[in-house]
């Protein structure tokens, strides 16, 4: 019994230090939308081709808009050229559990949800957000992501 308890604390030990990234540097700042801060946005930087960096980072915003970029859960990113795409989305159900769970014993197909985009669904995009940022060796820490306003339509998924 010892001996399994000893082996547990070794293998969390191990986990717990793994060794952080190599050349992150800070990276943080805001978003607005319409000018006015924006929480909950899921935020991604893709490494752009040809950029020093192959790695991706992420980050939510808070309620005032304010996020900190991390990669592979760790506070920071590493220098290089991105695509930012920023989404913000919650779906709606078209029918209750109950009505789902009857179509779904009775083998009939269930109705996909509808999506609801807080921000303009363009900015899920690396080919339409247009949103592009270089962070250098020192980082950058006065990003600032304006969005705004738009009514196109996002494109009819396909039926499955």
């Amino acid at each position: 019994m010892k001996r399994i308890i000893f082996l547990c604390v070794i293998l969390i030990s191990f986990g717990c230090n793994r060794a952080p990234i190599s050349g992150l540097v800070p990276a943080q700042g805001k978003v607005l939308f319409d000018g006015v801060p924006i929480g909950e946005v899921n935020i991604v930087f893709t490494p752009q081709s040809g950029s020093t960096s192959d790695r991706f980072a992420n980050a939510v915003t808070k309620n005032d808009g304010t996020f900190t970029l991390e990669t592979n859960n760790y506070r920071g990113v590493l220098p290089g050229q991105y695509n930012v795409t920023l989404s913000k989305t919650t779906t709606v159900p078209k029918i209750s559990s109950k009505e789902e769970e009857k179509l779904s014993i009775a083998g009939k197909p269930i109705p996909e949800p509808d999506i609801v985009y807080h921000i303009p669904w363009k900015y899920g995009s690396t080919q339409t957000s247009g949103i592009s940022i270089k962070i250098d060796e020192k980082g950058k820490t006065d990003i600032l992501i304006e969005l705004k306003t738009d009514n196109t339509p996002p494109p009819i998924r396909p039926k499955i």
